[in-house]
């Protein structure tokens, strides 16, 4: 009877063990939607919240799935004061970019994605939405 219960204790821990994997793996590459993110007259920036690293990729994907008041957004990588750690990667809508780092971030170091509109727009603001996953 002991042999049983050790049995259905062991399953069960191992049940919880592997679900709590699965969740901390699903949640790893779980894209942050955005939607309306200014992009300012100027070229000016913008960023979203500052989210730490869940994996220790040296990237993360963006994808833009709207965009108004211009035709091309840039975007880069920052991390978490906002010091520019890629290239640059120009996006119009539907494109998806892998930004890669150039500087590393380990895993739960913070990154930040920055924007701005890729023309010099002297009158109007655009606005950007999409998805980041940072990894």
């Amino acid at each position: 009877m002991k042999t049983v219960k050790k049995k259905i204790v062991s399953g069960m821990i191992t049940f919880g063990i592997l679900s709590l994997t699965s969740i901390t793996a699903f949640a790893a590459t779980e894209p942050l939607t955005y939607t309306s993110y200014a992009l300012p007259t100027f070229k000016g920036n913008n960023y979203t919240g500052s989210h730490q690293k869940q994996t220790a990729d040296e990237f993360i994907t963006n994808k833009v799935t709207d965009i108004t008041g211009t035709s091309t957004a840039t975007f880069w990588a920052a991390n978490g004061i906002k010091e520019q750690i890629s290239n640059d990667y120009d996006q119009k809508k539907n494109n998806v970019s892998k930004i890669q780092f150039r500087n590393s971030v380990s895993k739960g170091g913070d990154v930040i994605m920055g924007m701005q509109n890729a023309n010099l727009n002297i009158l109007d603001s655009g606005f950007v939405s999409g998805e980041v996953d940072f990894r």
